[in-house]
């Protein structure tokens, strides 16, 4: 019995620890981080050669809202995902 309760337990944290998980990665997707410089006027992805040095990492829609626009060489997102609802 002591088996199967722990066992029971073991299971449930792993099922817990797998949906935050996975809700944390949704997450992520709906409000990228981009990339600013403390100067800049342009928000970049992580890898764009603009800005290799001195960046600031901020989700997308922080940088909106603070008046960035995209890097025309990197080609970030233009507006953060739309959560898709459930039905």
């Amino acid at each position: 019995m002591k088996k199967f309760i722990v066992f029971g337990l073991i299971v449930m944290f792993l099922l817990v620890n797998v949906a935050i998980f996975a809700a944390d990665k949704t997450e992520k997707k709906d409000d990228p981080t981009v990339y600013v410089k403390e100067k800049g006027k342009k928000y970049h992805k992580k890898n764009c050669k603009i800005v290799k040095e001195g960046k600031i990492g901020m989700k997308l829609s922080e940088a909106i809202e603070k008046g960035y626009e995209p890097c025309a060489v990197c080609k970030p997102p233009t507006q953060p995902e739309k959560k898709k609802e459930k039905k």
